[in-house]
């Protein structure tokens, strides 16, 4: 599915068995902030444990968005009792986000090819 709520900022979420993919595109900020709800409503509805969030084509991230992009990765860690992989994430977000708690240095891969080999090796019982 493809979110068109903003011209600014977008996800698409793509699931397959217990594997979701979800990509953004555009600034990740405070503009972002319903979209990120939604995307988070919409996770709720899908039966997967294993998530990719792929950010290769964010052109910013912003501070505001931080506590909806730690809500998200907490329903899958928690309420979906899940495993996530981060990928295409620039060096500099990298270290301010993982410095920031905002994500886990373990969960960061390259790219959306990593993501989905190591996610697929997990052994979830769906």
């Amino acid at each position: 599915m493809i979110n068109d709520e903003t011209e600014e900022f977008k996800y698409i979420l793509a699931t397959k068995k217990l594997l979701c993919i979800i990509s953004f595109i555009g600034p990740l900020n405070h503009t972002a902030i319903r979209s990120i709800q939604k995307c988070h409503e919409e996770l709720k509805e899908v039966d997967c444990k294993l998530v990719a969030l792929n950010f290769r084509d964010v052109t910013e991230v912003g501070g505001k968005i931080y506590r909806d992009l730690v809500q998200l990765q907490n329903l899958v860690r928690t309420e979906k009792e899940g495993f996530i992989k981060v990928c295409g994430m620039r060096p500099a977000w990298k270290t301010k986000l993982v410095d920031e708690g905002i994500i886990r240095s373990a969960e960061i891969v390259d790219n959306i090819r990593v993501a989905i080999i190591e996610l697929s090796k997990l052994k979830i019982e769906g």
